[in-house]
């Protein structure tokens, strides 16, 4: 959770000071910008998914030491499915980084 939510204040740190540097951005410093924009976007979405996992947990097993029976039925997605939604999002990550598809990749 935290190296996510490091990794999405790195980008929003580089993005902010990425469109302070340039008063008249040309068409490659937006792409860069937006693409930037998207790290930082997939990183706390990523960051986000690992809380809802985590408070997930922990409300399955306060429901579970709560049960009056051996049966209790737990809504919504598992901690693993968030688990595996973050990791999606942060495999999306190198993508976006790639410098082969930018003059400047925004991750150097």
């Amino acid at each position: 959770m935290t190296d996510a939510q490091d990794l999405a204040g790195i980008a929003l740190r580089l993005f902010l000071t990425r469109s302070r540097q340039t008063s008249r951005p040309s068409a490659t410093d937006l792409l860069l910008l937006h693409r930037v924009a998207q790290i930082a976007k997939a990183a706390q979405d990523a960051a986000a998914e690992l809380t809802a996992a985590l408070a997930r947990a922990v409300e399955n097993q306060r429901r579970q030491a709560a049960a009056t029976s051996r049966r209790v039925v737990l809504i919504g997605p598992t901690p693993q499915q968030f688990i595996e939604s973050a990791a999606d999002l942060l495999d999306r990550i190198p993508a976006l980084c790639d410098a082969r598809e930018w003059p400047e990749s925004p991750c150097q």
